[in-house]
């Protein structure tokens, strides 16, 4: 074993770490429903679960700076009724998943009206905001890419040709749904602008872009 290989081994046996890190030179941050468990199945053929970036600040500053970190984001309208209506699809294979709670929200205006909030967010990974798993307390962003759900297939092709891999992006959990923006009124797409606010905002998506989200 050389130098080199020896010197990667000392993070692999490190929570959140997967070997498929080193031998691509990169660090995925799996969002969830963003298209993260089709990419890191794509790139790694396993998934490195929902760790923020700030968890591998376990490396030393010269590796974080060499590995090419990257993520995919999501429309924060379009993102939270995909979790909603996967947390449905969920119970039903796992009845003790931890999303279990949001069947008890018939609808999802209900479930924005009485559960969302600023502290409730913070209680499951599900629901954090996408600047928490890629910026630092100072709202810094610290991957490298940031790729986007509306524009999947021209991004994930602009990582693949950065990590040099060149395999197909299968979608997995596609949702059958086909029109977000008729789940929201003003209301309540109006209090989910406020409740993530920085995502609109580092990620340029706009206040009025729920009247725009079909996918």
């Amino acid at each position: 074993m050389n130098i080199i290989s020896k010197l990667k081994m000392k993070y692999w046996k490190a929570e959140g770490w997967i070997k498929e890190f080193d031998e691509t030179n990169s660090i995925f941050i799996h969002i969830p429903k963003a298209a993260g468990m089709s990419i890191s199945n794509a790139f790694y053929g396993k998934d490195p679960w929902h760790y923020t970036i700030n968890h591998y600040k376990f490396l030393t500053n010269r590796d974080f700076a060499h590995y090419f970190k990257f993520s995919f984001v999501r429309n924060p309208y379009d993102r939270l009724y995909s979790i909603y209506r996967y947390s449905f699809k969920q119970v039903q294979k796992h009845p003790q998943t931890s999303i279990a709670f949001l069947t008890q929200y018939p609808t999802f205006e209900q479930f924005i009206t009485e559960w969302l909030s600023k502290k409730n967010i913070q209680s499951h990974y599900f629901f954090y905001p996408q600047t928490k798993y890629l910026c630092d307390v100072n709202g810094k962003l610290l991957v490298d890419f940031v790729g986007r759900f509306e524009s999947l297939q021209e991004d994930f092709k602009l990582v693949s040709n950065r990590l040099n891999i060149d395999k197909p992006l299968a979608h997995t959990n596609k949702s059958t749904y086909t029109n977000t923006g008729l789940a929201y009124n003003e209301d309540i797409a109006k209090k989910v602008y406020d409740i993530y606010q920085p995502d609109f905002r580092l990620f340029s998506y706009t206040k009025d872009s729920w009247t725009k989200v079909t996918k």
